[in-house]
């Protein structure tokens, strides 16, 4: 864990205060604790100014923050082992047995029938090898999407990322509210 931490630090490069200023009162919304309101703030602003795919807030105290609404601003709060698992241990290559075959013209249809199979329509590009591969991820899962010549359609292979509140949140049972 400590060389973790180390690889983590290394790229640490302090922000300007006043651009993350401009994030506090936003912030106040998404925390219980005002003195986390800077974490947030600063979250937004990479995500806002900087572009960052997503941010990660890595803390022990999650009950803190509101969870689902900074997910949906691409901020994820993670505790450490959360993080360790999801971003700095290496993923094990999806497993081709449950796979989803999708029998669609083209890969940007094989992704839109994905998303809308788990239920979510945010997502990011990981990794694309067109028109044959593509690796996307949502807030919840990660998805392989490839060519099978075999089946004759693209083989889709979603994993539930180690989330805790991702996991509870796929085993909810599905409802309107939750559509």
């Amino acid at each position: 864990m400590r060389l973790a931490l180390q690889t983590v630090l290394e790229r640490v490069e302090p922000l300007p205060d006043e651009k993350v200023a401009r994030y506090l009162s936003e912030a106040q919304e998404f925390v219980k604790d005002p003195e986390d309101t800077v974490y947030v703030a600063t979250a937004l602003y990479l995500r806002n100014e900087e572009r960052f795919k997503q941010a990660i807030l890595a803390t022990w105290n999650k009950r803190d923050y509101d969870f689902w609404p900074l997910m949906k601003r691409w901020v994820r709060v993670l505790d450490p082992k959360e993080f360790y698992i999801n971003y700095l241990r290496p993923l094990p290559p999806p497993i081709q047995t449950q796979c989803l075959i999708c029998r669609v013209a083209s890969l940007e249809r094989a992704v839109e029938a994905m998303l809308l199979y788990i239920g979510e329509h945010q997502y990011f590009v990981v990794n694309v090898e067109p028109p044959t591969k593509i690796e996307v991820e949502t807030p919840c899962h990660m998805i392989l999407i490839e060519w099978s010549g075999r089946e004759d359609g693209y083989c889709v292979s979603p994993q539930l990322l180690a989330i805790r509140e991702c996991i509870e949140k796929a085993q909810q049972p599905m409802t309107e509210k939750r559509l």
